[in-house]
């Protein structure tokens, strides 16, 4: 059986944002709200947002529209 792939992006829109509920309002903005990730913040105040499993083209479109952000 094949592993769970995963994709992490650290301080996703470049760290501007750092309040968990406001980033997952801002992804909500351009259509994440519906995606299958998880956000994390560390108590250094780093931001990890976590995908589960999403194909590779998946992955690009939303890590395209996260660089877009910033």
């Amino acid at each position: 059986m094949l592993e769970a792939t995963q994709y992490i992006v650290e301080n996703p829109l470049g760290g501007l944002i750092r309040d968990r509920f406001a980033l997952r309002g801002r992804l909500a903005e351009i259509g994440l709200n519906h995606e299958a990730f998880s956000l994390s913040s560390e108590t250094s105040g780093t931001m990890a947002l976590t995908f589960w499993e999403p194909d590779r083209i998946e992955a690009l479109r939303i890590l395209a529209k996260l660089q877009a952000m910033t």
